[in-house]
């Protein structure tokens, strides 16, 4: 059966997972006899589908009542992170929304319950939750799933955090009901550049880190094939020396060659890829670089000269980015060919008469979404390319209804930000949607769908419009939501250096 493409960043599927022996024979290995699992890997190394598959494999491995719980610390809000008391807090309620179909618990009141009734060291809180709440009412084994665990990296209670998920390691051997927790913890920061005292550190002497590597040459052949490509030895060998074995890196290319964006040869000569997802990659590094002036100093120093001597804290954020690598005899050397095109000069923006007003339609609770995306098209305003505006920018004093509708008609650009909030909202549908639709109509100005959430929005008037992200997945189901992000910022920026002079509209 022919199994469409999928591309690179979206969730996972077995259909498109490429088998990873050893590191899956190793992690099962380890959740069998009660050792924890730590898993690390640069951004995009493949570290979710690895631990996906995992989860799927042990679950699978018994017919006694496993379950598996994924906390995603990435999820959290920025107040979560100021202190233990909060971190733990916010992990206590993900970790019951995510076993909520098991153990049908109120997240949110049964953390404030446990807090309130006890006092003192937020650990002795939680330690009491998953001792007397979870772990007696999950009918078996429960592995939990921790991702992005070096958020915590650097932060004041970071020593008590890691002691804490090294505490729950050691007691998943002993009898109680500790004994049903197993443990996966997923980072992107090398484990020898995390702390080595064994109390401070998550899990030193209890077991080996498993490093996600490169994929091999014939993990690559396997997945040109399942990409209906036919590549000779020497296109392999092309590919190899750009890209490595980088697991994304190599998804995007096959998925770009498959769509005929462009050529080995075009990549390997540094020819513009237009629209493709190795370009959005590389767009979304050279964003990071440029927001960042010694992450872009420090990349550049070292790709001219892989021993260069860089601020720790620094280097620690290129490796975790996997720009560059731990090379011999302390170096550091970029790590992919393909990365050198991050030292060409950025491709020059076409220039617009004005900044093109940007209108966001969206539904209250979809405000944090709505803040993300504004953080990644805070670029495009530096470059003075768009003037975005929104609700909460009433001016105080001002006539709020009058006040949107004079924005949205002077609108060049409106992105609809859809969800089942969005469909529901009369404010979005009727005074704002229509209204835009009208002008996008007789060509005063753009629509553009862009999908927060899944919702049945098929059959919606903007239905025919073509959405962001790419093939149609809303943001929050991608497997980082920085990748969406990261997609729709580049496509909005393709659209607007292209956008026609004064008085026509597209």
């Amino acid at each position: 059966m022919l199994v469409p493409l999928q591309p690179p960043g979206t969730p996972y599927r077995s259909a498109w997972y490429v088998a990873r022996p050893h590191e899956e024979q190793l992690a099962l290995n380890y959740l069998e006899y009660g050792q924890p699992v730590l898993l690390w890997g640069p951004r995009r190394q493949g570290r979710t589908w690895l631990w996906t598959h995992i989860s799927e494999q042990w679950r699978a491995a018994a017919n006694d009542f496993r379950q598996v719980a994924v906390v995603y610390l990435h999820t959290f809000d920025a107040d979560a992170f100021t202190d233990l008391d909060a971190c733990l807090r916010a992990f206590a309620i993900a970790l019951l929304e995510a076993l909520d179909d098991s153990i049908g618990t109120d997240a949110y009141a049964t953390v404030e319950a446990t807090w309130s009734s006890l006092k003192g060291d937020p650990k002795r809180k939680i330690n009491d939750l998953l001792a007397r709440t979870i772990l007696r009412l999950v009918p078996g084994p429960l592995l939990l799933i921790i991702d992005r665990a070096d958020l915590v990296v650097g932060r004041p209670f970071y020593n008590d955090f890691s002691g804490l998920l090294r505490g729950w390691a050691e007691s998943s051997v002993a009898k109680g009901p500790w004994k049903k927790l197993r443990l996966l913890v997923s980072v992107s920061t090398p484990p020898a550049r995390l702390s080595t005292e064994v109390n401070q550190s998550f899990f030193y002497n209890l077991s080996d880190p498993i490093e996600v590597m490169n994929l091999e040459r014939a993990q690559i052949a396997e997945l040109a094939d399942r990409h209906g490509l036919q590549l000779s030895d020497a296109d392999l060998d092309r590919l190899m020396s750009l890209a490595g074995g980088h697991p994304y890196l190599v998804r995007a290319v096959l998925f770009d060659l498959a769509g005929q964006r462009y050529t080995l040869v075009d990549l390997a000569s540094g020819a513009p890829l237009g629209r493709s997802l190795a370009a959005d990659h590389l767009y979304e590094h050279r964003t990071r670089l440029n927001a960042s002036p010694e992450l872009g100093q420090a990349f550049a120093s070292l790709a001219k000269d892989p021993a260069t001597r860089v601020d720790g804290k620094t280097l620690d954020a290129l490796i975790r980015q996997g720009l560059v690598q731990q090379g011999e005899r302390g170096t550091h050397p970029v790590r992919y060919r393909i990365y050198e095109r991050l030292l060409q000069t950025e491709p020059a923006v076409a220039p617009v008469r004005r900044r093109l007003r940007l209108f966001y339609s969206y539904a209250a609770m979809d405000e944090a979404l709505r803040e993300r995306l504004d953080v990644h098209l805070k670029l495009l305003e530096r470059q003075g390319l768009i003037e975005p505006w929104y609700q909460q920018r009433l001016l105080p004093g001002s006539v709020g209804r009058a006040e949107i509708d004079r924005h949205l008609d002077e609108a060049d650009l409106v992105l609809l930000l859809v969800s089942p909030d969005f469909l529901a909202s009369d404010e979005c549908w009727d005074a704002q949607m229509t209204r835009a639709l009208a002008r996008h109509e007789i060509g005063k100005a753009k629509v553009v769908p862009l999908l927060l959430r899944p919702c049945d929005w098929v059959s919606a008037p903007f239905a025919k419009l073509t959405p962001l992200p790419r093939d149609r997945i809303p943001v929050t189901r991608w497997t980082d939501p920085d990748d969406a992000w990261a997609n729709v910022a580049h496509s909005l920026r393709q659209l607007i250096t292209e956008w026609p002079g004064e008085g026509a509209r597209r």
